[in-house]
């Protein structure tokens, strides 16, 4: 496995076998999960139980290369069982995680599902052979507590967990606020981070002290080397990753929802490099009011919007996309290239392009990730 010893460190394990195809998408927008807005709205007409995030400490709940906690039920899927396990609320619906893939052989992509139901056309994280890559990610779960992952290709899975979401039909605590995207740490204005270092990023005023989570998109770009950055709040770096590097001077983003202490956020880099954090918006704690605004609606995974069925954005173009009623829409942001770097960003119809990105795409021709973007009644 190429650069799995510096990009994801754990014990190895034969990769688990299964079919394989060739998925291209091109710039295919998948927004799979949903949060309301102050009129009980969602993003995409969706309707559900609304949902606060409860902060855990991150802990890894999955991990192939081990068999860690996970039941095989045929050659390209597995379960995850949550009931019991410590550190996640009973009765938790969904939860908040990040996903890396290592070892691949073949071109395929990942899905998570809610455990037992079909299998919907949509994807959480592409991968290609020889890379170890990461995305953040919001996992439903079933009535049980558990969920399913497809993969086409054969590839290590390693689920992380930072975040678990509990029925409440309204809470203080959180509650997701949106902000306007706002970039917080370039390290390109100053040195890349050295190997081994833990940068601490404070928020700013907008974010209250006792906000309990944020979610963020760490990018990294070169110089850097194979590694890994974990984002966490406080205390002991947990045995976690946040972002994967598996080739040197490459560009890879990840958006995670990662827990928060005091307005503070640590981010550890195993291999180093240049380190971009962009702030989207912060969970509520306990000082906040007592509304519904900005709970959370899980859905089971499907395919919203996908430019295949019509055109490929051109470069520097914008496209509108609508079928919105407001709120903030969640989802796995998919595309794919023709050989040119670049970047995508998501932002609210009818508003001004942020100086942010969404997704990076490199030296990969298909890359995926956490998508998090303010809908406006025109689209995004």
């Amino acid at each position: 496995m190429t650069a799995t010893t510096n990009a994801l460190p754990a014990p190895h394990r034969t990769a688990w076998s299964g079919r394989v195809i060739r998925v291209m998408i091109v710039a295919a927008l998948l927004l799979t999960y949903l949060i309301v807005n102050a009129t009980n709205q969602t993003a995409f007409g969706e309707t559900g139980g609304t949902t606060a995030l409860v902060e855990i400490d991150p802990f890894r709940l999955v991990d192939t290369r081990i068999d860690l906690g996970v039941q095989y039920v045929d050659a390209n899927t597995i379960r995850v069982t949550t009931a019991g396990v410590s550190g996640i609320p009973a009765g938790s619906e969904a939860l908040a995680v990040s996903i890396a893939v290592t070892g691949a052989t073949a071109p395929g992509f990942l899905v998570a599902y809610p455990a037992g139901e079909s299998r919907q056309l949509a994807s959480n994280l592409t991968y290609e052979p020889g890379q170890t890559i990461s995305t953040g990610a919001v996992v439903t779960l079933n009535s049980s507590g558990a969920f399913d992952i497809f993969v086409l290709a054969p590839v290590h899975v390693v689920v992380d967990v930072t975040g678990a979401f509990v029925s409440r039909t309204t809470s203080s605590s959180g509650r997701f606020v949106g902000l306007a995207p706002e970039r917080l740490l370039d390290t390109r204005d100053s040195g890349p981070v050295d190997a081994g270092q833990t940068p601490s990023i404070r928020f700013p005023s907008t974010v209250p002290d006792d906000a309990t989570a944020a979610i963020v998109t760490l990018t990294s770009t070169a110089p850097n080397a194979p590694g890994y950055f974990t984002a966490y709040a406080s205390g002991p770096r947990p045995f976690t990753s946040t972002l994967n590097i598996s080739s040197a001077n490459s560009t890879r983003a990840t958006t995670a929802i990662v827990p928060i202490s005091d307005r503070t956020l640590n981010i550890y880099s195993s291999g180093g490099g240049h380190l971009i954090v962009d702030l989207i918006g912060y969970f509520t704690g306990p000082s906040a009011a007592k509304t519904n605004a900005g709970l959370f609606v899980p859905t089971t995974p499907k395919r919203y919007l996908d430019t295949r069925e019509s055109l490929p954005l051109q470069p520097r173009e914008t496209r509108s996309f609508t079928g919105t009623s407001g709120g903030v829409a969640l989802g796995a942001f998919t595309m794919v290239g023709e050989g040119t770097p670049g970047y995508a960003v998501l932002f609210a119809n009818g508003t001004t392009k942020p100086e942010t990105s969404s997704i990076n795409l490199s030296d990969t021709q298909v890359i995926s990730n956490l998508a998090v973007t303010q809908a406006s009644s025109a689209g995004i």
